[in-house]
């Protein structure tokens, strides 16, 4: 954990890994509602153009939002968060 005062620009933070399977990926879909096929169907991903099915955006943040919790521990709190979507992670792939 780390207090606000030790807290400066540039810092780095824990690292998280996770590797999104299939099954977490069925189970985000049921939580969240995003049942878009390119999540679950490889054909239907593969002919929109992907390589394969990918991991939902969504969850994406959700895991680096865990980052910051993780990081800033049950005592404080993560004021502002926003991500973006700049590549497609296909299932199977190690998060960092």
């Amino acid at each position: 954990m780390v207090s606000f005062n030790e807290v400066s620009e540039g810092m780095s933070i824990p690292e998280l890994k996770k590797n999104c399977s299939t099954q977490q990926l069925v189970l985000w879909a049921a939580g969240s509602g995003d049942f878009y096929q390119i999540h679950y169907d490889k054909d239907f991903a593969v002919g929109t153009g992907l390589s394969n099915i990918i991991v939902h955006g969504a969850l994406k943040a959700t895991l680096m939002s865990q980052v910051l919790t993780n990081w800033v521990g049950l005592r404080s709190w993560v004021s502002d968060f926003r991500a973006e979507y700049r590549a497609p992670d296909p299932v199977g792939a190690t998060l960092i």
